[in-house]
């Protein structure tokens, strides 16, 4: 027996789209599919996908972010590029005093670093200076804006690339606050609602580490509230959130989900479009046939973990 040993199979845009036309009787095998129709299912397409999104496709669309905090600061916008939440930075410190003015500072390393990046530098009244990166050695930088106030001797630097920048998150699933470092030292947070949230005493008061996060999704970002505000910018906030399905603009590109989808994908397409090509006497055959790969799909997107419960008062005797 001889198997192919590759496992890259996938389909573009215009063959789920022509697959779904044959599901439904509207385009044979042998014929080319017209640009009308592909506009039209196309934008189907790209429907269904950003609908997917809300069904909790939690494993593979789950991806790790990092907040890097302002002193003072409870409410970051993420998803406009106006707050730093970024997939990736790098963080060195400052290895020596540097005075009011100056451009060339003093590093304890430049790994990481890449003349443009966005760079921001601690300051002595802990506040982030952002500027870019000019030009840099192995024990130096040089940025584009001079420092605002001076730094001291173990302030934090961040760098990072503003394509690195995260898109709206649709949902934060945890959150935890890391001193900046190599330990990797988490400390989990706490989700509030947004009721509990508001209701909160003291949101600008600041604290070395905030305990509790809230999440408010608006259209075209979302909102991650912070209590209290943060004081030390050396804290930097991991989380694991998940992002809305990528759109297909182009026929050589391929949907954003597993290979393991597709058949889920063109039966639903099918679906989503029987209506329009005038073929509901179709839906009560295909309907099920997609329902029935969908949520195998569903079922199949778990992790494969034990749960342990146990009462929350077992030592208590009863009367």
């Amino acid at each position: 027996m001889t198997i192919s040993n590759t496992y890259v199979y996938n389909d573009f845009r215009d063959a789920v789209i022509k697959d779904a036309l044959i599901l439904v009787g509207a385009a044979s095998n042998e014929e080319v599919i017209q640009a009308s129709d592909l506009q039209v299912v196309s934008r189907f397409l790209n429907r269904l996908l950003k609908y997917w999104a809300t069904r909790g496709l939690h494993l593979w669309r789950r991806e790790e972010a990092y907040l890097i905090p302002q002193k003072g600061q409870y409410k970051y916008t993420l998803g406009s590029g106006t707050d730093v939440a970024v997939s990736s930075y790098v963080d060195t410190t400052i290895s020596a005093d540097e005075a009011l003015g100056q451009t060339v500072l003093s590093v304890t390393a430049t790994t990481g670093f890449v003349n443009g990046y966005t760079i921001l530098i601690q300051l002595s009244t802990n506040y982030l200076q952002s500027t870019t990166i000019v030009s840099f050695t192995a024990t130096t930088v040089t940025v584009a804006v001079a420092l605002t106030a001076s730094a001291l001797t173990g302030a934090v630097i961040y760098v990072y690339n503003t394509a690195n920048i995260i898109t709206r998150p649709l949902k934060l699933l945890s959150m935890r606050r890391r001193i900046s470092g190599d330990d990797l030292i988490d400390v989990p947070m706490t989700q509030l609602t947004y009721d509990s949230y508001f209701n909160l005493p003291f949101k600008n008061g600041n604290s070395s580490f905030p305990t509790q996060w809230m999440l408010q999704s608006n259209r075209d970002n979302a909102d991650l509230y912070l209590w209290q505000s943060p004081d030390d910018v050396s804290i930097v906030f991991p989380f694991t959130y998940e992002i809305t399905l990528a759109d297909i603009s182009a026929a050589n590109q391929t949907a954003d989900c597993p290979q393991e989808w597709l058949m889920a994908l063109v039966y639903q397409l099918a679906v989503s479009i029987a209506l329009i090509y005038g073929k509901a006497a179709l839906l009560p055959i295909l309907k099920p046939m997609a329902d029935e790969y969908f949520n195998e799909c569903l079922d199949w997107d778990a992790e494969c973990v034990s749960v342990a419960i146990e009462p929350g008062n077992w030592q208590q005797s009863q009367h």
